[in-house]
């Protein structure tokens, strides 16, 4: 995988989960609601970091900042109650969402050890993960969680 398409996986899989809401979908207005102003909240923070620049060590570094925003952002979701006839499906994003954060983890590593080969495994594992985030969140009307917030300029 060319190093243009691994800094654009490693930027897709870090920023993915930041920015959740609600554009009036399956979920009720008081629980996406909820779940928008927590993610609004870890949108400001993820812009507010600045970026380390561009080359994969320093995205390796401006992402693993952006996980601890996204471990409390995803902990805080799965303390809402989703409605009755979404809980399936809010669990099953919970669920990529921790599995996102694990690879964004072993992504991190691969970069930083210069392993190439792992860096192109796990970004193609990467856009599976991210394609099936963005499938349920889009079920549950939540389609923000699909934009990406990115740190700020340099």
């Amino acid at each position: 995988m060319p190093p243009k398409q691994i800094i654009g996986v490693l930027g897709a899989l870090g920023l993915a989960l930041a920015g959740c809401g609600s554009s009036g979908g399956a979920a009720t207005p008081h629980f996406a609601a909820r779940a928008d102003a927590i993610c609004a909240r870890a949108d400001a923070q993820i812009e507010a970091l600045r970026r380390s620049g561009a080359s994969l060590p320093a995205i390796a570094t401006t992402t693993a900042a952006e996980v601890p925003i996204v471990q409390a952002e995803v902990t805080q979701l799965a303390a809402l109650t989703a409605p009755h006839a979404e809980r399936t499906q809010f669990a099953q994003t919970l669920s990529t969402g921790r599995e996102e954060i694990s690879l964004i983890g072993k992504l991190i590593a691969a970069i930083h050890a210069g392993d190439r080969a792992r860096i192109a495994a796990l970004a193609v594992q990467g856009n599976a993960i991210e394609l099936r985030a963005t499938a349920t969140a889009t079920a549950l009307g939540l389609s923000d969680c699909t934009q990406q917030a990115e740190p700020g300029g340099d």
